[in-house]
């Protein structure tokens, strides 16, 4: 991988994560504190339910991509019981205002149905993203990345113009984020079609339970590890939720958005150094001096981001609407 590649794959996480620090905000001029809360709530929901579906055969995915020539078996078997626990749980789960109402306090089975279909398309695309981050296309993947959130910033920017500011209906917006979520997966599925065009073409032929074992014994650890760390990660919102209210959800979750380069920095990262460092294990390079050089690096940067957003906290309340003046006193510490 050339040093151009790298600085294109970068760009991608990069892109996503300076569109992700302004869609929060931009939606705090369009809707209520409750509705920003329901959409982070619905974030939060979305990543439990793709390391509950995936069950870390993502990683699985990326681990063996180099090494095993058959790619149609790879990620049919990367992909088939994510697929049907997905089907199991939308058949009981479709008619019903059940899930709604956990993560939105609404009621409603037009908004379950919503969120199973962001579900789908979040577990598709994913998986899509890795293969174009295997295949080190790296323009594609850095468009790819960045296209959810263009979209959703695109659509409150009409909102905004249309209707009034602070008043618009929690139905807009998530609609507007399932349609975000359904066009990023039509991308992914055109940019791979002969891929899952031979998939679908071979269907159940391509299951090989020996390939399954191989895979599953690589993901369950990682699976664990990521549900941990997403309970690490979730379990501020959620508490917020249960033990205060959406509206302070809302609040926390635009400081969180706002001191967003630490996740910035992971982003990065991981899309450049996995691919890289799974092709170094699989040409048999030793790669411990690079690993520790890089920590180094890492520990730096955290600590300058860290300094830099404590001391310029204060400029936030130019950029939001009334009501949110409290965010600058705890958005160093998020």
């Amino acid at each position: 991988m050339n040093n151009k590649k790298i600085i294109t794959f970068a760009l991608g996480p990069l892109l996503s994560g300076i569109l992700s620090v302004f869609s929060l905000p931009l939606m705090a001029w369009a809707f209520s504190k409750e509705d920003i809360g329901r959409v982070a709530l619905l974030s939060v929901f979305l990543n439990l339910s793709f390391l509950a579906l995936a069950l870390g055969l993502d990683q699985s995915f990326l681990r063996f991509y180099n090494e095993i020539e058959n790619k149609k078996k790879l990620l049919f078997n990367a992909l088939f019981p994510g697929i049907m626990l997905f089907s199991i749980t939308a058949l009981f789960l479709s008619n019903s205002g059940t899930l709604s109402q956990w993560i939105f306090d609404i009621e409603n089975t037009t908004y379950t149905n919503l969120i199973l279909l962001c579900v789908f398309c979040h577990l598709l695309s994913r998986i899509s993203s890795s293969i174009l981050r295997m295949n080190e296309e790296a323009v594609l993947f850095s468009i790819t990345q960045s296209i959810q959130k263009i979209i959703l910033i695109i659509g409150l920017i009409i909102l905004v113009n249309k209707y009034n500011s602070g008043s618009i209906d929690f139905y807009f917006l998530i609609y507007l984020v399932s349609i975000s979520w359904l066009l990023l997966l039509l991308v992914h599925l055109s940019l791979n079609k002969r891929l899952f065009i031979s998939v679908l073409k071979q269907g159940v032929s391509l299951v090989d339970f020996s390939l399954l074992s191989k895979l599953f014994k690589y993901s369950f650890p990682l699976a664990l590890n990521g549900l941990l760390f997403w309970g690490l990660t979730a379990l501020d919102k959620i508490s917020l939720k249960y033990l205060s209210s959406l509206s302070d959800v809302g609040m926390y979750s635009i400081a969180t958005s706002l001191a967003f380069a630490g996740f910035i920095l992971k982003s990065m990262f991981s899309s450049i150094w996995v691919p890289l460092v799974y092709k170094w294990h699989a040409q048999n390079v030793d790669v411990k001096d690079n690993i520790h050089e890089m920590a180094n690096y890492i520990t730096l940067f955290t600590v300058l981001v860290f300094s830099c957003v404590g001391m310029l906290s204060w400029t936030i309340d130019f950029f939001l609407p009334t009501g949110y003046e409290t965010i600058k006193l705890f958005l160093a510490a998020c």
